[in-house]
């Protein structure tokens, strides 16, 4: 969620660090989440991404934000991933048929 314009705001006073020295013998904290964004799920990118910090910082915390998925938060997601399925399947069904003249 975060908060509209901060990073614009922080602009202004960004300094640019190298990670290694700063991290070392340090203890940071990770939100996994923004590294799974960034990665774009690709697995080797989010790799790349926090070797750094398991290199370099002497004790890491990952942190996933976000609540617990219920059990009625499950049924929903799955209802929607069937009609998404559901959706694709009737527009593939659309894309095949052949064009009149």
């Amino acid at each position: 969620m975060g908060i509209k314009g901060l990073f614009s705001f922080l602009k202004r006073w960004e300094q640019p660090v190298d990670i290694k020295e700063t991290i070392k013998n340090k203890s940071v904290g990770l939100d996994i989440f923004w590294f799974i964004h960034r990665s774009k799920g690709d697995l080797k990118s989010f790799q790349m991404f926090i070797t750094v910090f398991l290199q370099y910082a002497t004790t890491v915390h990952a942190v996933f934000d976000g609540r617990e998925t219920t059990p009625e938060r499950r049924e929903e997601l799955e209802e929607r991933r069937d009609k998404r399925s559901r959706t694709l399947a009737l527009m593939e069904e659309i894309m095949e048929i052949p064009i009149m003249d």
